[in-house]
């Protein structure tokens, strides 16, 4: 395979998630794939923050990394965070390359394009979620809360697009999907390198501890130093370990905003000569000190996983770590302590412990490295190269499935005479100018006419003319898609005319986007003054926007267009069908509402449709407005329309 990874965290970023990925690459390699990393084209100043030479990192002969132009992300704890501006050029400029899947790693600028090449590719779409993103804007201030929301609302519509999603641990997947993401899931660990992160012997970790000038006694912490890592809280731990063992040691390796709080704080406790700071340190320095260490202690509450936490277990160290996000589902009771967030107390007296009881150590750090021997990166290499096959079989049985695709057109009709023959006329001919073998079916519903709407139906050669004697709108919808076989449900009224290219933009839409249920369009009305077609145009816009902060911050609904709007059957099945209780107003977006917690629900303005301006030219733009909006709103937040009573309009 050849697998295009796209991240917005790389060498020579200080991450796990850089090194879990550069890592994964690596095995994919090992085991006969070809791998493109995309990723930020990082500053001189970057490399000098993580203390490396500049200069692209050699991972192997099937590994090749493009770096992207990027802007300084100022707010980075370790000040080296860059943004790619995603501009949907790559899929034009490696077309060539023929990837088999894209796997995205972020849902931001490369994550963004990573997302877009896939699209335009028509490849598979794999993500990861590395993030619980609350922990990061909660230090917004004032619009921490909204901004929060709109995050994760945002994080479960991106990975929404993707055909499998994956996480370090269930609570983030979980809470992905209490905020809308539909698409499948399953937790799967970061790789782990178990090759090098090993335990010493005693004779050797004496030498270690002489060669980096530390004490029989080091508790460890390392990761980045940022406020939501609660370092400080070990610190103060480490000068009450102090009154119990005067030579206790705590050792810091890492870089971040954080580091000069830290510092001030040891020299303020009188710990300038029991802390170090080690900063940045290369692959061998973080292995020999981890094995020159006793306990290893993370107070974090923003890890999804926590590779510094799995790299302790290996080399052997019981653990000690915080109840929040995922340290809890990695720290078993047999492996080291879990305590209450913050709990300085707490952290003293379990370090004390395992500084007192060699024993207890000693076991502890066995069944660590006998638990994270399943993280082990060649296990979890084998599981990614699992998902990444199954997700190209899916592809390719999608593929067939969209190739037998069927637009089944269905046209409720009262008393529609005047409008139902050049309705009809403009769908086969609308028929004629698309893609060739596209299977389309035509039901007209004959809704308890008196007039010649069903003989003039029946005059149309390949039409299917179907009865509801018991009038209603989706009473008329219902008959139509019983009476249907096809893939795709298209709801359009008798007094409409699809405008050129209508059938061809479902299709693609749908063949785009397997996530996708319900597709809509505006209106354009045809017998209009300009005036009013430019009011009406504004109206549109003003839904839109009300559709926006509906459907991905209250999550109440979405928004589709009567007479103008596309389902897909599987889905339009599982939500039980059109509700017949309704007769007329807001039957499209009960239906929106409803649909909506099956997929996605897509309303655009490349999908317009011409029709009849009759309504409004009998009761007025006003009247009309208030009474769509009504019963938008009361479907909404009610479920039943405010209004019962209707006016046919011939």
């Amino acid at each position: 395979m050849k697998i295009a990874i796209f991240s917005d965290n790389f060498y020579p970023e200080i991450s796990g998630i850089s090194d879990s990925i550069i890592l994964l690459g690596q095995k994919m390699q090992e085991m006969g794939h070809e791998v493109h990393y995309f990723a930020p084209k990082y500053s001189k100043k970057n490399y000098q923050i993580a203390n490396v030479e500049s200069g692209e990192l050699d991972l192997g002969e099937n590994i090749k990394i493009h770096r992207l132009r990027s802007l300084p992300f100022f707010e980075s704890p370790t000040k080296q965070a860059r943004f790619v501006i995603p501009l949907g050029m790559l899929a034009w400029k490696f077309r060539n390359e023929k990837f088999d899947l894209v796997h995205v790693q972020s849902p931001f600028g490369l994550g963004i394009e990573g997302s877009l090449m896939a699209h335009l590719l028509r490849i598979p779409l794999i993500g990861t979620n590395h993030t619980p993103i609350e922990e990061f804007t909660c230090y917004i201030p004032i619009f921490g809360r909204i901004m929060t929301t709109i995050s994760k609302r945002y994080f479960s519509f991106y990975y929404n697009r993707c055909s499998f999603i994956t996480a370090p641990y269930q609570g983030l997947l979980e809470d992905m999907k209490s905020n809308g993401l539909k698409t499948c899931n399953n937790p799967l660990s970061n790789p782990i390198d178990l090759k090098n992160f090993v335990p010493v012997a005693d004779e050797k970790k004496t030498a270690l501890k002489a060669k980096y000038g530390l004490s029989d006694k080091v508790i460890i912490y390392s990761g980045r130093l940022a406020r939501e890592k609660h370092v400080d809280v070990i610190v103060q731990a480490a000068a009450e370990i102090k009154k119990k063992f005067p030579d206790v040691m705590l050792a810091i390796t890492g870089i971040g905003s954080a580091q000069s709080d830290l510092e001030r704080l040891t020299s303020k406790l009188g710990l300038s000569d029991s802390v170090k700071f080690f900063g940045r340190v290369d692959e061998q320095t973080h292995i020999e000190l981890y094995q020159a260490s006793e306990i290893f202690a993370i107070m974090s509450t923003a890890e999804a996983q926590s590779l510094s936490l799995m790299k302790a277990m290996a080399v052997g160290m019981p653990v000690i770590g915080a109840d929040a996000r995922a340290l809890p589902n990695y720290i078993k009771p047999d492996c080291g302590f879990v305590i209450k967030v913050g709990d300085v107390k707490s952290l003293v007296e379990k370090n004390i412990l395992l500084l007192d009881d060699i024993g207890r150590r000693k076991t502890l750090g066995e069944n660590g490295k006998l638990f994270v021997s399943q993280f082990s990166a060649a296990v979890v290499a084998k599981q990614w190269e699992d998902i990444y096959k199954n997700a190209q079989k899916a592809h390719s049985k999608d593929i067939l499935t969209k190739q037998s695709m069927k637009l089944s057109i269905v046209i409720p009709a009262y008393n529609e005479e005047k409008y139902i023959g050049q309705c009809l006329k403009a769908i086969f001919g609308e028929i004629k100018n698309s893609q060739p073998g596209r299977s389309i079916e035509i039901i007209v519903v004959n809704n308890a006419s008196n007039d010649r709407t069903e003989e003039i139906a029946k005059s149309f050669a390949g039409v299917k003319v179907v009865s509801e004697s018991e009038r209603g709108l989706s009473r008329a919808r219902q008959a139509g898609f019983a009476a249907s076989d096809g893939n795709l449900i298209a709801n359009i009224d008798a007094d409409t005319k699809i405008p050129a290219g209508w059938i061809e933009k479902v299709f693609h839409e749908f063949e785009a986007n397997e996530k996708l249920v319900a597709l809509s369009g505006p209106f354009i009305y045809y017998d209009l003054s300009k005036m009013a077609s430019v009011s009406v145009a504004i109206w549109y816009r003003i839904g839109q926007l009300t559709n926006f902060v509906n459907q991905f911050i209250l999550r109440k609904g979405a928004m589709l267009q009567g007479g103008n709007f596309i389902l897909k059957r599987s889905a339009l099945h599982q939500v039980g069908g059109y509700d017949t209780s309704i007769d007329f107003w807001g039957e499209d977006t009960d239906i929106a509402r409803r649909i909506s917690t099956i997929g996605e629900v897509k309303f655009t303005f490349s999908l317009p449709m011409y029709t009849s301006s009759r309504r409004f030219k009998k009761d007025g733009f006003i009247l009309s407005g208030w009474k769509y909006f009504i019963n938008y709103f009361w479907i909404i937040f009610f479920k039943k329309p405010f209004m019962k009573e209707y006016e046919n309009i011939q």
